[in-house]
């Protein structure tokens, strides 16, 4: 599975000339940079579409490691504001960059808190509460996400009816309400509204890029979080 997941990394990154995947690492790394959205939920669902642009989210001492990395690669600051993302009060900034060479588009969300996961949590759906770091990828809500499936995390608002319909058009489905649906999506108390989770929970799905790593808890703290909704 994650020679898979490479192979379609390595296939975004080229299409959006960002070097090479070890120099990315290296980045992401030194920065604690990692990609959530689109691009994470790719990778656990290999060429089933490819990404509109690509985010990164990174805590405010990693930006400037990041930014100057992005910017060899080609790209720059096309605009900037303090949020793009009202609902979710854990983001500082949000500093839109375009390459002229590949024309795509690449956005650096600056977060608040400890850990990306404060962020991550607030997101419009469980489908989209994955990311990608240095280390491998990681799904916080796998028994929903690999069956194409998420819960609705947030209220009805035009914003919020705009991200779902995108992924509805790519064949996933949502619900807002859990377990409903489908018998096999009947939550376990982990996966209830009101549960607090952790990332060293049994059944957060973790894939290492390095197959000798096969432990989170080699690369990152016990960090809790709890649906928002």
């Amino acid at each position: 599975m994650s020679d898979i997941m490479v192979g379609q990394l390595q296939v975004i990154l080229k299409c959006f000339q960002l070097g090479s995947l070890e120099d990315l690492q290296d980045t992401m790394k030194q920065s604690g940079a990692i990609i959530s959205g689109s691009t994470a939920l790719l990778l656990l669902h290999p060429g089933r579409f490819l990404p509109n642009d690509i985010d990164f989210y990174v805590m405010p001492p990693g930006y400037h490691v990041l930014l100057v990395y992005l910017q060899r690669c080609g790209y720059q600051i096309e605009r900037h504001h303090t949020s793009h993302y009202p609902s979710l009060r854990q983001i500082r900034s949000v500093h839109f960059l375009h390459s002229e060479e590949s024309f795509q588009c690449i956005n650096i969300i600056v977060c608040e808190g400890p850990h990306a996961l404060s962020t991550i949590s607030h997101f419009h759906s469980t489908l989209v509460m994955n990311y990608i770091s240095y280390y491998g990828v990681v799904c916080l809500y796998p028994m929903w996400t690999m069956l194409n499936f998420g819960f609705i995390n947030r209220d009805n608002d035009v914003t919020t009816d705009h991200c779902l319909s995108k992924y509805i058009r790519r064949g996933f489905k949502f619900s807002r309400t859990l377990g409903r649906g489908q018998k096999t999506l009947n939550p376990p108390s982990t996966h209830s509204k009101n549960a607090v989770r952790n990332l060293h929970d049994e059944d957060v799905l973790f894939i290492p890029f390095n197959s000798l790593a096969n432990d989170i808890r080699k690369f990152d703290n016990a960090v809790s979080w709890k649906l928002c909704r």
